[in-house]
């Protein structure tokens, strides 16, 4: 598994160094406009944006099949993939996040609250794209990662106005919504669930892998 991680981020090792020297400048850009939560997307988003360079680089150019010729099983290199994306990725938010408690005083009951909120949309991300990844053909990928993406905010856009003329209680859908955001129990509880959900995205990405064909 580790071999398998070492052999990602060597495929990767250029676009890992490019996007750990943005995250330094986004950190500027976090302290100019004085935001908390700035801090925490960037990285969020270098995170998601790796994992999809990852997985469209490691399609496009075989190598997927050329660690096969290696003494890796499959499941190996599948499992591998998920540590190398989720040992950038949650390193990095924990990071920013000291960065945040550092220059922005930040509580520290606001910084856990925020490295589990962007944690648990890494985690929930990966878990859902990455099995499609060993799905799809190349040029479909990018496809699938936007419309993951963007899904949630199209989503709530349509709901909106159907909700706002129906007798649908939104102040208390809201209300329940602030109060799980303000409880770091109930994030626990979803950031445990999101890794679950990873588990089960392992296990469906194992299988679909052990069957694809090189």
């Amino acid at each position: 598994m580790l071999s398998a991680c070492r052999s990602d981020f060597y495929l990767m090792k250029s676009t890992v160094r490019f996007y750990l020297i943005a995250q330094i400048f986004l950190f500027f850009i976090a302290h100019l406009y004085d935001s908390q939560y700035l801090y925490l997307f960037y990285p969020t988003l270098t995170a998601i944006m790796l994992s999809l360079s990852t997985n469209l680089q490691s399609a496009s150019t075989g190598f997927a099949g050329i660690l096969l010729s290696s003494p890796l099983s499959r499941k190996n290199i599948v499992i591998g993939r998920y540590l190398f994306l989720l040992g950038f990725s949650i390193p990095v938010v924990i990071l920013s996040s000291a960065v945040m408690f550092i220059l922005k005083d930040a509580t520290a009951y606001e910084t856990i609250r925020l490295i589990l909120i962007f944690s648990t949309i890494i985690i929930t991300l990966q878990s859902v794209f990455t099995p499609l990844t060993y799905m799809l053909k190349p040029n479909y990928i990018t496809i699938a990662f936007f419309t993951i993406f963007f899904a949630p905010a199209i989503i709530v856009m349509l709901l909106k106005p159907f909700l706002e003329r129906s007798n649908f209680d939104i102040e208390n859908l809201i209300s329940t919504i602030e109060s799980i955001y303000n409880s770091l129990t109930a994030l626990s509880l979803i950031l445990l669930a999101s890794l679950i959900l990873l588990a089960i995205s392992m296990i469906i990405s194992i299988a679909v892998f052990n069957k694809k064909e090189f």
